[in-house]
């Protein structure tokens, strides 16, 4: 049985949509990852988990008071055979409240439809078969010299996807493992990833 997160394949999808010039540098970052490699958090990692720590804590009010008594870190999984091979797919939601997930996002800039091809909806969407839809919440931070007339310090946007528009992610499963075959990555896969530690079994009864 192999592990499947969204931040492994978002890592992946990327490589298809980045500029050529930056291509080998993301590989290499995707490599590093798929052989979990040690790292340490860039600021922009950082500055994203201080934002949701602020957001849960009723700091930012344009998503705190949308999240108050949600359930904070959810873990989900659901377990699937693809072509005779078990994988276990695994995600922690920001927040999940009254059949809705919550994805926290921290931006410089934003544009509609920013996150249409991240398959964070799409896995999630499967992790928890009873949700309605799935909200990215993202904050902007405004900087004293764009401070819209509230004062506040982030403008906040939405970007909403209902089930429907969602993909089912066995194919998406499929196409990731064809590729990692092509490309002579998949041995590196099935030894960094393999889901059969005691956690994961414990979470399977």
């Amino acid at each position: 049985m192999f592990l499947i997160t969204t931040s492994l394949l978002n890592s992946w999808a990327y490589l298809f949509k980045v500029d050529e010039q930056y291509y080998e540098k993301s590989y290499e970052e995707f490599v590093a990852m798929l052989k979990k490699e040690p790292f340490e958090p860039n600021q922009y990692m950082l500055a994203g988990i201080a934002f949701e720590d602020k957001c849960i804590a009723g700091e930012v009010p344009g998503i705190s008071n949308k999240i108050t008594d949600g359930s904070y870190q959810y873990k989900g999984k659901v377990w699937k055979t693809i072509d005779g091979i078990e994988y276990l797919v695994y995600g922690k939601l920001d927040v999940l409240k009254a059949g809705i997930i919550y994805d926290i996002k921290l931006n410089t800039r934003y544009s509609v439809g920013k996150y249409f091809d991240s398959y964070q909806h799409h896995i999630y969407m499967e992790l928890v078969p009873e949700a309605s839809k799935f909200v990215y919440l993202i904050g902007v931070e405004n900087g004293m010299a764009k401070q819209d007339a509230t004062g506040d310090d982030y403008t906040i946007f939405e970007e909403t996807y209902t089930r429907d528009e969602c993909r089912p992610i066995d194919d998406t499963i499929r196409e990731f493992v064809k590729w990692l075959e092509v490309n002579k990555l998949l041995d590196v896969y099935h030894e960094k990833w393999t889901a059969y530690n005691e956690q994961t079994q414990e979470e399977k009864k």
